[in-house]
């Protein structure tokens, strides 16, 4: 039995960080599956990309109401993205977010526990998008690349870089953690590097794979963050 639990907040404006990779399938979502409003994400192999839905419950009930809910507080309508960050806090941007418009974005509550999908590559059984214990540093990310991006710089400063409608700002976590940035290290020896941070503080990049003439990006898991060396939880 699923230990999901979403708790719903009445939507808020969100103060703190909050980004995303371009692209369709590095958020979360709440569509229409069979008539109904349900959360999913979708994941890629190659050219082929599936629709994850998450698990049929009243957890994933409960949190497509409040995605749908922080959408019209923001003034917009119906279903769209939603990102879960690494202490479980769900986050909804406009329908017109862009990212300049940090502003556009409301907290509508908390999610914790498994947080099970339907894989349509494996049958469509269920995988716990949380669960690293089979994983190691490097494994192939089997599941759909969503979070958060921060970054590495070549000097091995780890930072989040966000944007406004007032301007670009820099933030940097309270302590160095330096296992953090070995374990990012070995999977990425040089430069700099974006990386994702999702639920359940699991860090996740791509490498480059395949040769110079059809060089291909594979997501890979890293490792977990430190909290005790991470940004803190911000309200």
């Amino acid at each position: 039995m699923s230990n999901s639990r979403f708790t719903p907040s009445q939507p808020q404006i969100w103060s703190g960080k909050y980004k995303r990779v371009p692209g369709d399938n590095t958020a979360f979502h709440v569509s229409q599956v069979n008539g109904q409003w349900h959360p999913n994400a979708s994941r890629s192999i190659g050219a082929e990309t599936a629709q994850c839905n998450m698990v049929a419950s009243g957890t994933s009930t409960a949190l497509a109401s409040a995605v749908i809910d922080g959408k019209r507080y923001l003034g917009g309508n119906g279903g769209g993205s939603f990102l879960i960050n690494e202490f479980g806090q769900v986050l909804v941007p406009a329908q017109n977010w862009t990212a300049d418009r940090n502003d556009h974005v409301a907290i509508v509550g908390s999610f914790s526990g498994s947080l099970l999908l339907h894989d349509p590559f494996i049958g469509n059984d269920l995988v716990d998008f949380s669960a690293t214990s089979h994983l190691q540093l490097g494994s192939v990310w089997e599941r759909p690349y969503i979070g958060i991006p921060y970054n590495l710089s070549r000097r091995n400063e780890i930072y989040f870089w966000g944007s406004t409608s007032t301007g670009n700002w820099k933030s940097l976590p309270p302590v160095e953690d330096t296992a953090l940035i070995n374990a990012i290290r070995q999977v990425r020896p040089t430069g700099p590097v974006r990386f994702l941070v999702s639920y359940g503080g699991i860090v996740l990049t791509k490498i480059p794979i395949g040769d110079l003439r059809e060089e291909l990006w594979e997501p890979r898991y890293v490792t977990q963050i430190d909290n005790r060396r991470w940004f803190s939880k911000e309200a």
